[in-house]
């Protein structure tokens, strides 16, 4: 709700633009009609805008360009790892990779979650 509170000043910026002089106008009302529409533009398309189902047609990791289909086109040793979210119905299964250190003590390796 962060972003409700700045509303009243989007609000106040369109009074000015109305009933403000014409330096008010530029100063309060502009930038705040603009931020207004903005946070409606957010709040009505924010699933258009933040969540993207499929990249270029790619659905599966098979369907990747070659070397980006798994970790062993490239050299590396891996481990399938499926992770079951949420609950049932509506359960969702995602599918990762471990990928174990190689060289350095495992202590000293950094876990890179994507």
């Amino acid at each position: 709700h962060k972003q409700t509170m700045f509303i009243p000043f989007a609000v106040a910026g369109i009074v000015f633009l109305f009933y403000g002089s014409s330096s008010l106008y530029l100063v309060l009302g502009v930038p705040a009609l603009g931020f207004l529409l903005f946070c409606l533009y957010l709040v009505f398309c924010q699933e258009n805008i933040l969540y993207i189902p499929v990249i270029n047609g790619i659905k599966t990791p098979a369907e990747n360009p070659p070397s980006f289909r798994n970790p062993s086109e490239i050299g590396l040793k891996y481990e399938d790892v499926y992770l079951k979210v949420g609950k049932e119905p509506n359960q969702l299964t995602i599918h990762g990779w471990w990928i174990p250190a190689q060289s350095a003590p495992v202590s000293k390796c950094p876990t890179i979650l994507f």
